[in-house]
């Protein structure tokens, strides 16, 4: 069977529950509340449950064990996809901060500054012209 799972990264860094994870099996059927939560061994799925009295019961859940090896790994692969997406973006956010050069544009205010002020007026003149 086909599944895909989307997930969506939780904030709280000091909270034990990582993602929360709606998979499609199939294309026909679509389960919401699936959770991934940090626990001693590492991730772990947590499937979708309701209260009842003071129990909690699953509302859905594999009934096979391969099932079940299927659909944690769809789960727990789509959610090292998404935390590796993640950092490759806040590396692109943290590299586009400098110039062209890959410089921090700090660097290029410190230099600006400790330069003369004829120098400073010349580079102006040739940056700000563009």
């Amino acid at each position: 069977m086909d599944i895909k799972s989307t997930v969506y990264l939780m904030t709280k860094p000091d909270s034990s529950l990582k993602a929360m994870v709606d998979v499609n099996l199939g294309g026909e059927f679509v389960i919401k509340g699936i959770r991934v939560v940090e626990g001693e061994n590492g991730p772990f799925v947590s499937m979708p449950q309701k209260k009842v009295g003071n129990d909690y019961d699953q509302t859905f859940f594999p009934i096979t064990k391969e099932a079940r090896e299927q659909l944690h790994k769809s789960v727990l692969d789509a959610y090292e996809r998404k935390l590796t997406q993640q950092e490759e973006q806040k590396n692109e956010k943290g590299q586009s901060k400098g110039n062209k050069k890959g410089r921090p544009v700090g660097v290029l205010f410190h230099r600006l500054f400790t330069l003369s002020p004829a120098a400073r007026a010349s580079w102006r003149s040739t940056r700000c012209s563009r």
